[in-house]
């Protein structure tokens, strides 16, 4: 099972898995698992992957945070100032200065760039998503939304419309930022951080936020496929779902990744269920990729969690049996599994 896909700047590819890391290099696949390249004493379920500015490469797991070393070419568990280590972490970011910060089950952490030491910075959150706003962290977890000043070391909690809702997405697009709820609520921030805006009920999971088209933003959900949004007013432009008697429509209402190629000018969708989908805006239809029965050059499986694009052009899709990678230039499939 596959959770994320990221190309470092030389263009090796780098995967979180559910037995490990793999790097693919266009020649060959190495695997680090507790075997060879991960310590002994953490589980091969890596959950987050980052490679931050300095190409440094970061991955999350059940218990802990290793980082890459390079020399030795295998990943290290980093020490925690206190007795246990980052658990479940579920994402991993950077702040203008280029510090790492993560958030998992256990709390808000950031690493200590003299020692490389993890230090928790908020104890008692689970956390889901964050995102650096200047001098503030936003902080999205089951129990709502707060704010982590990093001069100041406060806190405050954002109250959306009297409510604390569990967060599960949150991002930028221009000088807005977007929180997208468990619930289905999608709200606008201030870039000032102080006036947020309920913009719509959507009734499932927010999963994913992106700028489509110039004219458009894309809402994916858990449930109920994805909407289109005007940039202007955020009024509705299309609500895209799974209609069974259409061949050509959504054919999967579950959405975990989606993601706009600007150069072919094509909307990939990762489903759960359904394949990946993808729109042609020259072309209208959708089309999509699913398994085809003992043929090799279909897509592994039809439960897609990720989607990458690499610098080649190639498409890169996460699934529940590995990386299906599609060469849209020779229309060919290849299996990393």
């Amino acid at each position: 099972i596959t959770y994320s896909v990221k190309q470092d700047s030389i263009g090796n590819i780098w995967i979180a898995s559910e037995e490990g890391v793999l790097k693919y290099n266009s020649k060959t696949i190495k695997i680090y698992n507790t075997y060879k390249g991960l310590p002994e004493q953490v589980s091969n379920r890596i959950s987050e992957l980052f490679i931050d500015s300095q190409q440094r490469v970061w991955v999350g797991m059940e218990n802990g945070l290793c980082l890459l070393d390079k020399y030795k070419d295998s990943f290290q568990l980093l020490k925690s100032d206190i007795d246990i280590n980052p658990s479940l972490v579920s994402t991993i970011t950077e702040d203008e200065n280029g510090v790492i910060w993560l958030g998992g089950f256990n709390g808000l952490w950031r690493i200590n760039q003299n020692t490389l030491v993890v230090e928790r910075v908020l104890e008692n959150i689970n956390i889901k998503s964050l995102f650096i706003s200047n001098n503030n962290i936003l902080v999205g977890s089951i129990k709502g939304l707060l704010i982590y000043n990093k001069d100041t070391k406060d806190t405050y909690d954002v109250v959306l419309d009297n409510k604390k809702p569990a967060i599960w997405f949150l991002g930028k697009s221009h000088s807005n930022i977007y929180i997208g709820t468990r619930k289905g609520d999608v709200y606008r921030l201030d870039k000032e951080l102080k006036n947020t805006e309920l913009i719509k009920q959507l009734n499932f999971p927010i999963t994913d936020i992106i700028d489509g088209t110039k004219q458009n933003y894309l809402v994916a959900t858990d449930g109920n496929g994805f909407y289109s949004f005007k940039k202007q007013d955020f009024s509705l432009i299309n609500h895209v779902k799974e209609d069974v008697d259409n061949a050509t429509s959504l054919n999967a209402n579950g959405i975990y990744d989606i993601e706009y190629n600007k150069e072919q000018n094509t909307l990939w969708i990762a489903t759960y269920g359904g394949g990946v989908n993808y729109y042609n805006y020259n072309k209208k239809p959708f089309n999509r990729f699913q398994h085809i029965i003992n043929d090799k050059n279909s897509i592994a499986t039809n439960f897609s969690r990720s989607i990458e694009i690499d610098s080649q052009g190639k498409i890169w899709f996460g699934t529940t049996k590995g990386i299906s990678i599609w060469n849209p230039k020779n229309k060919k499939w290849k299996q990393i599994n």
